[in-house]
């Protein structure tokens, strides 16, 4: 029957084998005791040896280092600081303090992230500049005081020719006032270019996209957007869906050029389908001023800003654009406010 060893057992066989009893000599007689504070200080000493190297271990995990190459480590003092320029400097206060300020600094990055996507989503992108039309009447309904850059916006005209032929001439105007090249992307090319210089357009500065269908027009407008530094992309549709509307709006918002869809050909009335463009705009012709003999007076439109995003539709009756691509309030109508005043001062 196997006997279960224990310290008599261990005690006994010691015995027999000659080797002396713990804590005696060979001879039997008790050896020197250790005092107290010498086997607390060794006991101190190899805790503290175990602490620091399982501290070394986490340093050289911590900076990558194989476990056979370890850089020089200096014994510190209470807080186990360590002096080493490739470990971590600075007591445990100091690393916790260190490592806080680290947490909100990429709080902080979080939340602007954050609202960099929210802004984008609600489509409130980074401010560009505008294209103002030097009117205070027209500017002072727009956001900004003109026409955004980086977004998109939409002008239309009539099944009528002559709304259509004012539409773009408008829209020549505006990208007149501008500096670089222009895409216009159009389904067959029917654009006449002398007539877009008569507005300030040069030929130039305009380069013609031939695409053929709505979709492939979207398209070609969508990776010309990609591009920043043009002065504007124009894309000539009959329809378009909410989907393409909001594909456009973010690719100018990220390269900052502005974005024109011209609806050809377009009934009026409201809208079927919804849009992302932050302004609409609808030019019609408008009889021109009576001269009083056989000549032509300068163009005027009716202007109508059906929505704009952050103000209120309005209305106008504007003189077409001169060769510098500005337009102009009629002067009946600047002079209306100058003309009632004398009025009432005369009664």
């Amino acid at each position: 029957m196997a006997s279960v060893r224990g310290p008599a057992s261990c005690r006994h066989r010691a015995e027999r084998e000659g080797e002396p009893r713990p804590g005696l000599t060979a001879q039997g007689e008790p050896g020197p005791q250790k005092a107290p504070e010498e086997g607390m200080e060794r006991g101190n000493r190899r805790n503290s040896g175990h602490a620091a190297e399982t501290g070394k271990g986490r340093q050289l995990r911590g900076l990558g280092y194989p476990r056979s190459i370890s850089p020089r480590f200096h014994p510190s003092q209470q807080g186990e600081r360590v002096l080493d320029s490739k470990s971590r400097i600075g007591t445990k206060g100091e690393r916790s303090a260190a490592t806080g300020s680290y947490d909100v600094m990429r709080q902080s990055a979080v939340l602007a992230d954050l609202r960099a996507k929210i802004a984008r989503i609600e489509g409130v992108c980074a401010r560009h500049e505008v294209i103002p039309f030097e009117i205070d009447a027209i500017d002072s309904r727009l956001p900004g005081g003109g026409l955004a850059t980086g977004a998109l916006h939409e002008i239309a005209g009539s099944p009528e020719l002559a709304d259509d032929a004012s539409a773009t001439i408008f829209l020549a105007g505006i990208l007149a006032r501008t500096e670089g090249p222009v895409f216009w992307c159009l389904r067959w090319r029917d654009l006449f270019a002398p007539a877009l210089h008569l507005a300030g357009l040069h030929p130039d500065r305009l380069i013609h996209v031939e695409a053929g269908s709505d979709t492939n027009v979207l398209l070609a407008m969508e990776e010309c957007l990609r591009h920043p530094g043009l002065a504007g992309v124009v894309g000539e549709v009959a329809k378009y869906t909410t989907t393409a509307s909001k594909r456009l709006q973010l690719a100018a918002e990220t390269s900052g050029v502005p974005a024109f869809l011209f609806r050809r050909a377009s009934k009026t009335g409201p809208a079927v389908e919804g849009s992302a463009a932050v302004t609409r705009w609808r030019i019609t012709a408008s009889p021109s001023e009576d001269l009083g003999i056989p000549s032509l007076g300068r163009p005027r439109w009716r202007v109508d800003l059906e929505r704009v995003r952050g103000g209120n539709p309005h209305q106008w009756i504007l003189e077409g654009c001169d060769a510098t691509g500005r337009i102009a309030l009629p002067a009946v109508l600047v002079d209306r406010p100058a003309a009632q005043e004398d009025r009432q001062a005369a009664a």
